[in-house]
């Protein structure tokens, strides 16, 4: 079997083996977000995703489709389930707040068993077609492979590069959320490759500006724990420093955005339970949260000094070989 196929596999057999021991629960959904099920669809979406821009991009676009649909159903349900387990033992969030994400945990939780059934993910269905359908896909050769994904992360680091230096960094949503996920890609994108990409260490010591980013939950990350395959004659090469340094502002850019979409979520909340105007809701949400918690405006401004300065710095550009 073909490394490129295999990478797929892997992800698919993971999924296949917990909708299975899913579909014996009395709530499937629920079941696989506990199992962490949505970390293989995210490194399947991954790759569907990329490979999606290098070629066939029809049938892989498809595959990205299906496979978001599950991730997004499993994210859903996290970030409700979250909310409602963090604040649950919080004294300034009234009850019926409480209540609210709890309803809106188990509202995401029956729209994603609904999705299970309607496309085939519990039955195994969606998975064997989806083998089905990747036997038929012409894949490149390895050496042509390793040269495609290598110039399609050098486009997406560009892009990424020019949405830093032009983001006016004035949305959660829109700015920090969005960036988040596209720096995140390039990442999962490398753990998802099995085999296919290494970091290369710098024969020199780190420049000085990237001393900030190595630290030691960093540098000792399992997320940053990439073996390369001994089958292969090349691989995608990132720099290491670079791949760590990224790293760190995934992690931190991940805080900044949990900060403002808790922000954003008790706002939400109190609008619907409480029929208030966003303006008044943003008041009960500031005083339940206190007054050390950071404003959103605090949070984007943050968001845009680390990242801006990351990119003035080159090292998003120094990232690949």
């Amino acid at each position: 079997m073909k490394k490129s196929i295999s990478a797929f596999k892997t992800y698919l057999d993971e999924l296949e083996k917990q909708m299975k021991a899913a579909a014996k629960q009395p709530n499937p959904a629920f079941g696989l977000f506990l199992a962490d099920a949505r970390t293989p669809a995210f490194r399947l979406e991954g790759l569907a995703r990329l490979y999606a821009g290098l070629h066939d991009k029809k049938l892989f676009s498809k595959l990205n489709k299906q496979v978001k649909r599950l991730e997004d159903g499993l994210g859903e349900i996290d970030h409700y389930a979250v909310l409602e387990k963090e604040f649950a033992p919080d004294t300034n969030v009234p009850v019926h707040i409480k209540d609210y994400f709890r309803q809106k945990a188990e509202e995401k939780t029956a729209q994603l068993n609904k999705l299970l059934k309607k496309e085939k993910w519990l039955g195994g269905g969606r998975v064997k077609a989806v083998k089905a359908t990747l036997k038929t896909a012409k894949w490149m050769a390895p050496g042509q492979e390793i040269q495609s994904i290598t110039d399609y992360y050098k486009k997406e680091v560009a892009k990424i590069d020019s949405f830093i230096r032009d983001c006016v960094f004035d949305d959660m949503e829109n700015d920090v959320h969005e960036l988040r996920r596209k720096v995140r890609w390039l990442s999962i994108y490398a753990m998802a490759l099995q085999g296919k990409t290494k970091l290369a260490a710098d024969k020199k010591k780190p420049e000085a500006h990237l001393k900030k980013y190595l630290l030691p939950k960093i540098i000792h990350s399992p997320f940053n724990k990439i073996v390369a395959s001994g089958e292969l004659k090349s691989h995608v090469t990132f720099r290491k420093n670079y791949f760590l340094a990224l790293s760190w502002l995934i992690a931190e850019l991940g805080r900044i955005k949990d900060d403002g979409l808790r922000i954003m979520a008790l706002t939400e909340a109190y609008m619907h339970t409480e029929s208030l105007t966003a303006k008044e809701a943003m008041k009960k949400t500031r005083k339940a949260l206190g007054n050390q918690y950071p404003a959103t405006e605090t949070l984007l401004k943050k968001a845009a000094d680390i990242s801006k300065k990351f990119v003035a710095e080159g090292n998003l550009k120094k990232l690949v070989v």
